[in-house]
């Protein structure tokens, strides 16, 4: 009850504000979290903010990188001059480069713990969705970051290719070819995919290291599954992921 009130509450009172995004508690456990807003890796993989903790957690208001799409809030006027979602994502990280844009333009987006929601949410790696979240990551990155930006921050999309495919074939060999099928889209599509990069770059107001800022170090490998991989994951590639976005972050930043 009341978790729309709250979210609009706390535009109303925000005015820079343009997104905000609830507490969502799992439906089947609601003494933990799903998300408390989205984090976006240093790479773009976005993550659960404060997966599995307790409920009684995350209740201060603060700004957050991305909402989550299983609910919030957006100012109608803001919407209308993004031009909405980018429907070429179909599925997965949709409200993540939505979010991007909106920051890119100049907007800040809330967490509001004020406004609980359940969420009836699990985990499902389907047959394409590594294609979709592959291929929908390469969309968003190339449309909203500066070419000084990617090429600053190659060695960190370097390092994710070998998370990500290291999670193929270790997860979801049976489906092999996606990453495969995502670099080819990318290929294909190319020349729509800078169109959409001079519309989304005419919107800017934001430099990309203050975007970039927000970003994290640290992968949720134990979303994907707990145990000593994911301890082990977190040990090799946490510390090599945080000395690229601060080289990345020091490059960008003289660069402006």
């Amino acid at each position: 009850a009341g978790w729309v009130e709250a979210l609009i509450a706390a535009l109303d009172a925000n005015p820079q504000a343009g997104l905000a995004t609830p507490k969502i508690l799992l439906m089947d456990d609601p003494k933990r979290i799903n998300t408390c807003g989205n984090e976006i890796h240093i790479s773009g993989l976005t993550l659960c903010r404060g997966m599995g903790l307790p409920a009684d957690t995350f209740n201060q208001h603060e700004e957050v990188a991305a909402v989550s799409g299983a609910a919030f809030v957006i100012r109608r006027n803001l919407f209308q001059r993004l031009g909405g979602f980018d429907e070429a994502f179909f599925l997965y990280m949709e409200e993540t480069d939505l979010s991007l844009r909106a920051r890119l333009a100049g907007w800040h987006i809330l967490y509001v713990p004020d406004s609980i929601v359940y969420h009836d949410y699990q985990l499902r790696f389907g047959p394409r969705k590594t294609f979709y979240q592959e291929r929908n990551r390469y969309r968003m990155l190339l449309k909203g970051l500066q070419k000084r930006t990617l090429l600053a921050l190659l060695p960190a999309f370097l390092l994710a290719e070998i998370v990500t495919w290291g999670y193929v074939l270790l997860r979801d060999r049976r489906h092999l070819t996606n990453k495969l099928e995502a670099y080819a889209w990318t290929v294909r599509h190319w020349g729509e995919l800078m169109n959409m990069r001079r519309k989304t770059q005419a919107q800017r107001r934001v430099a990309d290291h203050l975007l970039l800022a927000q970003t994290s170090h640290r992968l949720g490998f134990e979303q994907t599954g707990d145990g000593w991989l994911s301890r082990l994951a977190h040990f090799v590639f946490d510390p090599a992921f945080c000395l690229v976005r601060w080289i990345g972050l020091i490059l960008i930043r003289q660069n402006p």
